[in-house]
């Protein structure tokens, strides 16, 4: 019992003054869930663009989270409370990164296939929309740098843009955009199948 009000005292100090020696205290005692948790979903979902690593530093986010949400009051012991939260977080998570993985590769598949056309404008609106999306979805892409960012950004939002216009937007050498071409398209290929 003694342990538990020790928990719960962690918890208020976090919740209330924003302690880091206690939230890692609490992190540290929940390690092997997050790591567990991370694991599962690496398993489970073994084509999402994130390292095992990554997972967890997700799964470490949603922890302090959980900790902040944490009501004593409702009569749920917080490890249960916790994994139920972090479960739900990281599916939540994967769901929304496997949708803009969707988003890219059926643009990317639309965009090659020959008999497609861009002449109607409903289909050229939704297009533009999808490649907003695939723009915000970068940003959860951390296998690519930034530098490949901006140039997967700027690629995909102009048509028809010129290796030599893309390096000046760049600030970058043609040469150097060439290799940053083939970086990406290869990183792609790795982690997204396309």
């Amino acid at each position: 019992m003694k342990t538990k009000s020790i928990e719960l005292e962690l918890i208020l100090k976090v919740q209330s003054f924003n302690d880091l020696k206690s939230y890692e205290a609490l992190r540290n005692k929940y390690l092997n869930l997050i790591k567990s948790e991370a694991s599962f979903v690496s398993l489970k979902f073994p084509n999402i663009p994130l390292e095992l690593s990554d997972v967890e530093n997700v799964l470490t986010y949603h922890f302090y989270k959980t900790i902040i949400n944490y009501n004593p009051d409702k009569g749920m012991q917080f490890g249960v409370f916790a994994k139920q939260n972090l479960r739900f977080a990281i599916m939540n998570h994967v769901r929304k990164l496997l949708s803009k993985n969707q988003i890219i590769m059926n643009y990317k598949q639309d965009y090659h296939d020959e008999e497609h056309s861009y002449e109607d404008t409903k289909e050229r609106d939704l297009a533009m929309s999808q490649l907003e999306l695939i723009s915000e979805g970068l940003e959860d892409m951390r296998f690519l740098t930034d530098k490949e960012k901006e140039y997967l950004r700027i690629s995909l939002k102009e048509d028809n843009v010129s290796i030599k216009m893309l390096a000046d937007r760049l600030g970058i050498p043609v040469s150097t955009t060439d290799d940053l071409k083939n970086k990406v398209a290869k990183k792609l290929k790795t982690h997204l199948g396309l």
